[in-house]
């Protein structure tokens, strides 16, 4: 065995024979010569792949180049450098910060680390420190704490936690380090971490580091720190000298103990030093020998003055070295630096391109260093005035500099690093102006700007013009001055240089766009008299003799707009050559043939005249097809001071908007709907229609369009009955054509993402909170702009993408945004949020819209003041909570939390008051007593354009229709019009008629029923079968398939309801909700205990109760409590009025069940059943209860759950059990019955397991977890 193992194993084995003597009382030879040579041999013939290799430690600078490796503003990075900072610092293990695996059972809050586990402390000398408490650790399975201070450095922990906090925004209870991938809620694993880890140092000069070696490393770099030994004993939370075995570096570790005055013993001979005699005996001795010593000194002195000047003389003539450290060797990487210019610039505090610390830059500058001559002088003027000489090289910049603005955003991120190391190393900047810069660049690379669309190229604007600022000012000559801070950013001078990019971005684009489009416009003219000529040499030659029975063509309609009279199947084109067609179909959708006449332009002889036709899309690109009036905005949004908020609108009213559709590299035009078959003279009178309002341009065959636009692409058209209208068709073109993308076309929805075109949006929640806070006898109007996407232009960059395929061989420019293409809806929200601000700066409001449909609101005179004083305190809770909020593709505003948890959300800050309007103009004595009338709507409308569907309007008076509802101003009440109801009834019958449905059939009936949510929100309850239906087609949207099980029943309740049940509803606004502590828990091998108040009372579930086919598990068991409580808490309440609403309050520390009552139901089908019960129990009982969570540690109801009964605190008094649930649970104060004595037998409890007796200090954390906790729940109510 000796030679073939290592020590340790050798040592081991000879315990376990030593175990095994012990065991079976026979004798061990105990401290024998024999026996301790063998050992020592055996440990000197070790071999030497026995050892494993030592596990190297990360550095400061290892932190510094991983750091300059992750994007700190994304979800993984941002949790991974967080992570690797308190491992360093904290000189952590990995595991006590990681998980095993990405498994959500391999994360338990009782035992990893969390949020709440995150605290500060602080010495006598208020220097604070960050304490991570470890529930379980290697060590101590009551729990170890690990802790660091703010560091001096890139790499400080403090930066990193909270930055990963800003990031990911863990919850209490989730993992410390949980971030967000693909938009699920992951875990940070070892393996993610070390994977990561290897990544970012793949490709540098750095070595393979393991998890380990962030522990040794920090330990390392205390030590060097001069920390003591017995004091990183105690950090690392070591019980033996183990640790000695990470040491690296020893000599530098120990050289400050080994110097002849240490200052460790300095330090501690100043503390230990006593007796104020003897220094003063020292003292007087020391005067004494010195007056001796002075008079002899006195003339030495003088000598020694005169020599020294002449040394320090010769000395300035020599040329200076640094003295050679023989320890040192050559480093392992030499790292280009900046020119000797550069350097000296930096050392002045001049302004200087980052480019210049760059690795191009650097890279630059010494390849010009090579090539310079150093015998070449020049002279210089320093900061003093004086004139040096120096080597020309060292005087002139690169000319290859690239200007701040014009950098990569990796290429800012390095260079900044490069910049802050040489900074520090010239040794002329304080560490004030060293900090202030530091924080400067960290609020750039973490600003939330970042991750918007074109949002690092305004942030490198920013900080270029605000550094050559900050360098200018730091250079003033003025004694007296102090220049400005530049670690803040101005959000202010940010948004201005976000509207100018945005502005000179768009003029360049339109220029590039004029330049193509003159050059297309003189190709396509030059093609068009081509052909003119050919045609007409064509007609010479072959001209047919005279036919007298010949009829002469028909003269175009008077109207000016020829009809599309006929339709048939025609062939789809699709070419990467203009003009080119193919020869077969390639599909099975047919698209409308060629009429009798052909469609025209504007002018009667368009269609005859190709120059015309052409001539029409130049000036329609001058002058884009729209109502609105283009400089009316400009002059309105200045006024306003809305310019800067947006800043795309008088662009794109004048030139036409951007929607991010992209050049079209091969032209593909697909065949079009039947349905346009069924409906040909439908289409016909819709594309005359376009060709009128001269939205379409046209028509056109394939060539010419290619030769006016380039390739181009089609997205096949459809009509499609409208929402609220089915007698009336809708034409839709399907920019998600086609669904599945070739190498060579892909639909056009494919390259635009709907978020990056945010505007407002009032949901049902926003209109709630609006109506509720009205003070009384306000009205509201409702108005709806009419054909509200087709009044957007388009650029004509944008042209190419939304071509519209009319027949077989003629196709018409859309230069207008339509129904189908994602940003559309978000850019006319974008324009139409413009245009309603403008308005209420007029003073008209409240306003709000839904898409085209707008609330006018107004309110009577006397209240106005009032009002607006409400308004303004709404203005600040918006400002003190974030003004404004993106969520996907809206945008909102948020103020406090309301007493019953929710958020309140609006559609604007509440920035301009309601203005009294009733002089401005005549108006009825009714209308005189409001602040506002139609006609000021109208007055303000007329300026800007906006086009009222007029004859859709809907007057100012108490109740409106609005979103599909009928809302009552006075009795705050909401209601799902009768019309809609018999509507969705008939969908409902529709839904019946047939045994199998498609995706498309599933999102027609499930949209409707979750509409009338808002007005049933007990519905919830019973959609869940055809939710658990639309996840079951996956991938085959067109396969029908059967409903699940119930759902037939789920569909009898909603016809019940919208035949038999009220459907008006009392809005949903700011309550007052009671807090009773209510409490419920449940075990599953007990029962469940319910605690309100210091009352309680238990129930045993009868065992086998989870043995069933109906998904009772413990979270039926949760929801048992959670019903069981509501009704004690209703039981204790019947003296209430029962026309007042009962809001009340409880907890429970199930989140399935607390977070699944948010949402009004539970994909469990057992829980579900418990919430439907609930739902009616609440609605008889006109009561309503929100759900809160409370951590287990902290829910009184945990141990009567278990079987532990609180011994003299009073019991609740009985209530009535429901009848479902007779039979599965007892009270805990009855006797044992026969049914449970025979369950018992068949299913016996399992041994009762009591819970750990925490310590004061678990208690109290855990009180402060669950205070924190509870505000974060409350704070994410509305948003989850």
């Amino acid at each position: 065995m000796a030679g073939s193992y290592s020590s340790s194993a050798f040592t081991n084995y000879i315990s376990g024979i030593h175990a095994w003597h012990t065991i079976h009382n026979l004798p061990w030879p105990e401290n024998t010569p024999l026996a301790d040579a063998v050992q020592r041999a055996a440990t000197a013939v070790v071999p030497d792949t026995s050892a494993k290799p030592k596990r190297l430690p990360i550095r400061l600078l290892h932190l510094q180049l991983l750091r300059s490796q992750l994007d700190l503003t994304t979800s993984l990075d941002a949790a991974v450098w967080a992570c690797a900072t308190s491992l360093f610092y904290g000189v952590a293990r990995l595991g006590e910060l990681t998980t095993r695996s990405l498994k959500r059972k391999d994360f338990n809050p009782n035992k990893h680390v969390t949020p709440a586990r995150v605290s500060t402390d602080q010495n006598r000398q208020h220097e604070s420190v960050t304490v991570i408490f470890i529930p379980t650790t290697k060590r101590d399975r009551d729990g170890e704490e690990i802790y660091w201070a703010k560091q001096d450095h890139d790499s400080d922990p403090e930066f990193a936690l909270a930055n990963h906090f800003r990031i990911n925004k863990p919850g209490p209870r989730e993992h410390l380090f949980t971030h967000t991938v693909k938009n699920k809620r992951r875990v940070l694993s070892a393996g993610c971490f070390t994977a990561r880890i290897d990544r970012a140092f793949q490709g540098t000069d750095s070595e393979r580091f393991s998890g380990h070696s962030f522990r040794i490393g920090g330990t390392l770099e205390y030590l060097l720190r001069d920390v003591p030994f017995e004091a990183m004993k105690i950090k690392g939370r070591w019980s033996s000298d183990a640790f000695h075995l990470y040491l690296r570096k020893h000599a530098q570790i120990l050289c400050s103990y080994m110097q002849p005055r240490s200052r460790v013993h300095t330090a501690m001979a100043e503390i230990t030093s006593t007796a104020a005699a003897v220094e003063a005996d020292e003292a007087a001795a020391a005067e004494a020998e010195a007056q001796i010593q002075a008079a002899a000194d006195a003339e030495a002195l003088e000598r020694e003055k005169e020599a020294e000047l002449e040394r320090q003389e010769a000395e300035k003539k020599k040329p200076k070295a640094a003295r050679i450290n023989f320890a040192t060797r050559v480093p392992d990487r030499l790292t280009p630096r900046p020119s000797a210019f550069i350097l000296q610039k930096l050392r002045n505090h001049e302004y200087i391109e980052l480019w210049h610390f760059s690795i191009e830059g650097c890279k630059d500058a010494l390849a010009n260093h090579m090539l310079s001559n150093q015998d070449t002088w020049g002279f210089e003027t320093n900061t003093s005035g004086s004139v040096l000489l120096r080597p020309i090289g060292s005087l002139q910049s690169s000319k290859n500099v690239v200007p701040d603005a014009n950098l990569t955003w990796e290429q800012m991120s390095l260079a900044k690093n490069c910049l802050m190391k040489e900074i520090r190393r010239t040794g002329t900047w304080s560490e004030e102006h060293i900090g202030d810069l530091s924080n400067f660049f960290v609020n750039i690379e973490c600003h939330d700007t970042r991750g918007d669309t074109n949002g690092p190229e305004v942030l490198l604007q920013y900080m270029a013009q605000v550094r050559r600022e900050w360098h200018d000012d730091l250079r003033n000559p003025d004694p007296n001055h102090q220049a400005f801070t530049i670690g803040e950013i101005n959000e202010e001078l940010l948004a201005d240089i976000h509207r100018r990019y945005l502005q000179e971005k768009q003029a360049k684009q339109i220029a590039r766009f004029d330049h193509e489009f003159a050059r297309d416009r003189e190709a396509s003219l030059c093609h068009s008299r081509d052909r003119e000529h050919d045609r007409r040499d064509r007609d010479y030659h072959n001209a047919p003799p005279a036919d007298p029975t010949a009829y002469a063509p028909a003269a175009p309609p008077s109207s000016g707009t020829a009809r599309l009279r006929d339709a048939r199947v025609a062939r789809t084109v699709t070419s990467s050559t203009p003009g080119k067609k193919s020869s077969a179909s390639t599909g099975s959708v047919l698209a409308v043939a060629p009429p009798a006449t052909p469609a025209a332009t504007n002018a009667p002889a368009a269609a005859k005249d190709p120059t015309a036709r052409v001539l029409a899309v130049l000036r329609r690109r001058s002058k884009p097809c729209t109502p609105y009036h283009a400089d009316a905005w400009l002059r309105a949004l200045t006024d306003t001071g809305l310019l800067s908020k947006f800043p795309l609108v008088h662009n794109g009213l004048s030139s036409g908007f951007i929607i991010g559709i992209p050049k079209i590299v091969h032209t593909n035009a697909p065949l079009n709907s039947p349905s346009l078959l069924e409906h040909a003279s439908e289409f016909s009178r819709i594309v005359n229609l376009e060709f009128e309002k001269g939205r379409y341009l046209g028509p056109f065959s394939s060539s010419e369009i290619t030769s006016l636009l380039g390739p181009f692409q089609t997205s096949p058209l459809s009509l499609a009955p409208k929402p609220h209208n089915p007698a009336k068709l809708r034409l839709i073109q399907n920019f998600s054509h086609p669904h599945s993308p070739t190498p060579t076309h892909s639909s056009i929805n494919s390259h635009i993402d709907s978020d990056d075109f945010p505007c407002t949006w009032s949901t049902f929640t926003v209109i709630c909170l609006l109506i509720s806070r009205l003070p009384p006898g306000s009205q509201a109007a409702v108005r709806d702009v009419s054909e509200a996407y087709r009044t957007v232009p388009l650029h004509p960059s944008q042209w190419a993408g939304v071509v519209v395929r009319l027949l077989e061989e003629l196709f018409a420019i859309d230069t207008n945004a339509a129904f189908g293409a994602r940003p559309n809806a978000g850019i006319y929200g974008y324009l139409q949020d413009a245009g309603v601000d403008i308005l209420r700066f007029k003073g008209l409001g409240p306003i709000s819209k839904w898409v085209d449909d707008h609330i006018f609101i107004r309110i009577l005179r006397e209240h106005i003041t009032e009002y607006n004083r409400h308004r303004h305190e709404l203005c600040d809770h918006v400002i003190a909570n974030g003004g404004q909020h993106k969520t996907g593709s809206r945008i909102w505003y948020g103020g406090n939390v309301l007493p019953d948890g929710r958020t309140e959300e609006f559609d604007e800050d509440m920035t301009f008051p309601v203005q009294d309007l009733s002089q401005t103009s005549e108006r009825s004595p009714e209308d005189a007593r409001y602040s506002c009338c139609m006609a000021d709507i109208d007055r303000e409308s007329e300026i800007l354009g906006i086009p009222w569907q007029l004859e859709k309007d809907i007057p100012f008076s108490n109740e409106f229709q609005f979103t599909g509802f009928v809302w009552n101003i006075s009795a705050r009440t909401v209601a799902l019009p009768t019309t809609k109801a018999e509507k969705y009834l008939s969908a409902i019958r529709q839904w019946q008629e047939s045994r199998t449905h498609d995706l498309h059939e599933v999102q027609k009936l499930h949209g409707k029923l979750l509409h009338a949510c808002a007005v049933f929100p007990r519905g919830r309850a019973y959609l869940t079968r055809l939710e658990i239906m639309l996840g079951n087609f996956g991938t085959t949207p067109f396969k029908r398939i059967t409903p699940p099980n119930g759902t037939q029943d789920d569909i009898d309740w909603w016809a019940h309801a919208l035949q038999h049940e009220s459907l008006r509803r009392c809005i949903p606004g700011p309550v007052d909700v009671l807090e009773v502590n209510a409490f419920s828990d449940a075990s599953s091998g007990f029962g469940i205990g319910i605690v309100l108040g210091n009352r309680w009372r238990a129930w045993r579930l009868i065992p086998g109760w989870n043995k069933n086919s109906e998904q009772r598990d413990i979270g039926w068991a949760e929801a048992i409590g959670f019903e069981l409580l509501v009704l004690a808490v209703l039981s204790l309440h019947k003296s209430r009025r029962p026309e007042e609403a009962f809001h009340f309050k409880v907890y429970g520390d199930n989140r399935g069940i607390v977070e699944g009552w948010w949402n009004g139901r539970s994909r469990n089908h057992a829980v579900n059943s418990v919430f439907r019960r609930l739902h009616s129990t609440l609605e008889s009982e006109n009561a309503h209860v929100y759900t809160r969570y409370v951590p287990s540690a902290s829910n009184p109801a945990d141990d009567p759950s278990r079987g532990r009964y609180p011994h003299g605190q009073p019991l609740l008094p009985r209530f009535v059990i429901p009848e479902a649930l007779r039979e599965l649970v007892f009270d805990c104060t009855e006797p044992v019955s026969t049914a449970e004595r025979r369950a018992r037998h068949r299913n016996p409890y399992p041994q009762f397991n009591p819970k750990r007796a925490r310590s004061t200090s678990h208690e109290r954390r855990a009180a402060l977890r669950f205070d924190s906790e509870r505000r974060a729940e409350e704070a994410r109510f509305e948003r989850d």
